[in-house]
């Protein structure tokens, strides 16, 4: 009899933990795609940013105290558009312990 309650007790302590990481996994796409379309909507907010080809992507790493990090990548015409779409992020607002912009070899506007 013990040894079926304490199986019961492992197989709950199994499944909650189970369930609290999904939960915490979706917050984490949650917030990603939110910080995304955030920073999207203040980049389509300057009209000369609006037409061009610009693709944006956020990546939120699994531990919450890491910052995220933003890339965009795409082709503009002039280098002062390029300055205008990478200098234009700090006007939006993302939350605290996020980067503002990383840029690597393989990334950025061209």
């Amino acid at each position: 009899m013990v040894s079926l309650v304490i199986v019961m007790l492992t197989m709950m302590a199994i499944a909650g933990s189970v369930l609290t990481l999904r939960h915490l996994r979706r917050n984490r796409e949650v917030d990603q795609l939110f910080l995304q379309l955030r920073i999207r909507d203040g980049l389509l907010t300057d009209e000369s940013l609006a037409a061009l080809p610009i693709a944006l992507t956020v990546h939120l790493p699994p531990a919450p105290w890491s910052p995220a990090v933003v890339e965009i990548t795409g082709c503009v015409p002039t280098p002062e558009l390029r300055d205008v779409s990478v200098l234009s992020g700090p006007a939006v607002p993302l939350p605290q312990g996020a980067n503002r912009w990383r840029s690597s070899p393989e990334g950025g506007l061209r």
